[in-house]
């Protein structure tokens, strides 16, 4: 069987408000079992764009399952039991554990997005200052658990070693969209205080993310794992 077009399902979402976070390198073309992330405004609306789409390929093994939370849908194109694609909807920025983000930067992004072809498909992307600061976003979210994600510092490195200019918008909106961190006190054991409650709320935060985006079976995977 052919692969899903992708082209079909972006065309039908021309003129729509969203964009595709680091779209593959080989897009509209995909590995089984990737997903695409895309921020929009609008989850109901481009999510019934896309499964009205997907619906015309459900026949045989193919099937389409749909979860829903207030900020965030995902829908997988199946293969009996298996991803073949999956469609990660955000309506706000996902939630993290290592930064804080200032509001508006979700908007921005939208905003910011230009049209790009790839291989005759035209989707919305980031602009490309705003794709080194996801990218970077990324890498000191995961960075402990997955070491792998230095490519972004190594991509961000790459982009802005000839380019004065692109490095300081970037470190720019960095600053801008980080929040500053909460003021400790002089005194030593209500510091020594502020610390301990600043590592729960770092430890809360960090379960509470992977709990909103894997589940509550991930979730206790991971802490059997890392407390064995």
């Amino acid at each position: 069987m052919d692969r899903l077009n992708l082209k079909t399902i972006f065309e039908a979402l021309d003129g729509e408000k969203y964009c595709v976070i680091k779209p593959s390198e080989i897009f509209p073309l995909y590995d089984k079992g990737s997903d695409i992330d895309i921020f929009c405004y609008s989850l109901k609306n481009i999510s019934r764009i896309i499964i009205n789409k997907l619906s015309n390929h459900t026949y045989d093994q193919f099937s389409v399952k749909v979860c829903e939370s207030p900020n965030h849908i995902y829908i997988d194109y199946m293969e009996g039991d298996d991803i073949d694609i999956r469609f990660d909807l955000y309506g706000d920025m996902p939630v993290y554990a290592n930064l804080q983000l200032r509001r508006g930067l979700f908007g921005s992004i939208i905003e910011r997005s230009s049209n790009v072809e790839y291989e005759g498909c035209a989707l919305r992307v980031p602009s490309k200052v705003d794709d080194l600061l996801l990218r970077y976003i990324e890498y000191n979210e995961w960075f402990s658990e997955r070491p792998d994600k230095i490519k972004h510092i190594d991509y961000i490195n790459n982009m802005v070693k000839d380019s004065q200019e692109l490095r300081a918008e970037m470190l720019d909106r960095l600053h801008h969209y980080i929040a500053l961190p909460e003021v400790e006190y002089s005194n030593r054991k209500t510091s020594r205080l502020m610390r301990v409650l600043s590592n729960v709320r770092y430890a809360v935060g960090k379960i509470m993310a992977v709990y909103k985006r894997d589940g509550l079976k991930i979730l206790i995977k991971k802490l059997v794992r890392r407390y064995r």
